[in-house]
């Protein structure tokens, strides 16, 4: 069986990768956690077989480069700065060995690798909102209107908080983002929210490959008192990031409502279809969280890296659907999404978003 290394697997996101990784049950995987005594405590890792612990310092150099040895992939799912990322994948490519990571790589001072294979930014949003976007219109043949909605409800775990700041702060300051706000729109199967348009480099993609210049995109936290947050945390995280990180973390929890927790994508699609004919359809996605669904996503992705030996370079999640990887796992990939437990719905309607309100659960 293939060895599997997975730092930060005690993590909010890592612990997911594990359990996905673990149940599939075709690989050895060795999980790096901080801290003993608090996995011992969680019964989430009871039961997970071929895991085998590490435990330690995934700050302490020396550590990290041993522990990615004898290793047939390497999944990243802590938050650490910048330079022990570098190191880690500097460690991977020298050894040959692809590694997969769930945050993105900002830095411009370092050559990503180009004689293995990475994939960064493995997680839910951005990553996976662009393969799901790129799949609802696969059945069209000319797209003229695209809409995407993202919502996420639930804790911002530090390096969450830090990637989403880091992401957004600067079109924010430079007034490019957002374009439009939607106020109190009743989001199919998530509920009434303030939809905020986002333009990055994920949309611009989807916008490329869909073949729909005019798309747009919105996201939505689920609360109206997190919006408010994240907007003072944006405003501030470029002169104070490290307060503005905390902030978010403390009122997330603060505001935090179990039942209210999700990560769901909405893709509105109409044109002409293969048939040559018009055509509307809407494709939601929802899981039980962020978190979940960026550890799930990680784990597919390993998978992917690990069955990958043609494809070498760097490339982020979003990335997929311009590569040849896309056609030749995507089918794979939408399997497992669909197969997961902690997937709440995964449908098509041959509907607007605006109509599937009335049409799922009738007018009162």
């Amino acid at each position: 069986m293939k060895n599997v290394g997975l730092l930060g697997a005690a993590g909010s996101v890592g612990r997911h990768a594990l359990k996905y990784l673990s149940k599939i049950g075709e690989y050895n995987i060795y999980a790096f956690g901080h801290n003993e005594q608090t996995v011992k405590d969680d019964s989430f890792f009871d039961n997970l077989p071929n895991v085998q612990w590490t435990f330690g310092d995934m700050l302490q150099k020396e550590l990290l480069i041993e522990f990615i040895k004898g290793k047939d992939i390497i999944l990243n799912a802590m938050f650490c700065p910048e330079d022990v990322r570098e190191l880690i994948v500097k460690a991977c490519e020298n050894n040959g060995i692809p590694c997969v990571d769930t945050g993105n790589f900002t830095s411009d001072s370092y050559k990503l690798p180009t004689n293995s294979l990475f994939i960064y930014g493995a997680g839910a949003l951005p990553g996976l909102s662009a393969i799901i976007g790129t799949y609802a219109a696969r059945n069209f043949k000319e797209v003229k209107e695209y809409v995407h909605i993202s919502s996420m409800y639930g804790l911002f775990s530090r390096g969450a908080a830090y990637d989403y700041l880091e992401g957004v702060s600067k079109d924010v300051l430079e007034k490019k983002a957002p374009t439009e706000i939607r106020k109190d729109v009743n989001i199919p199967f998530v509920g009434v929210n303030d939809l905020r348009q986002y333009h990055d480099l994920e949309t611009e993609l989807v916008s490329r490959v869909v073949g729909c210049k005019e798309s747009c995109h919105y996201i939505a936290f689920g609360d109206t008192d997190i919006q408010k947050i994240v907007e003072h945390s944006v405003l501030i995280f470029p002169d104070k990031p490290k307060e503005a990180v905390e902030q978010l973390m403390l009122q997330s929890q603060i505001s935090f409502s179990r039942w209210k927790e999700h990560m769901a994508f909405l893709v509105e699609v109409s044109g002409v279809d293969k048939n040559d004919e018009n055509k509307v359809q809407s494709t939601v996605v929802k899981f039980t969280s962020s978190p979940a669904l960026t550890g799930i996503s990680a784990g597919i992705v390993c998978e992917l890296a690990l069955k990958e030996n043609s494809v070498k370079g760097s490339y982020s999640l979003s990335q997929l659907p311009e590569t040849i990887l896309y056609e030749k796992y995507i089918d794979g990939i939408v399997q497992r999404i669909r197969s997961s437990p902690e997937m709440i719905m995964f449908e098509e309607y041959d509907l607007k978003l605006d109509d599937l309100n009335t049409e799922t659960f009738g007018e009162i």
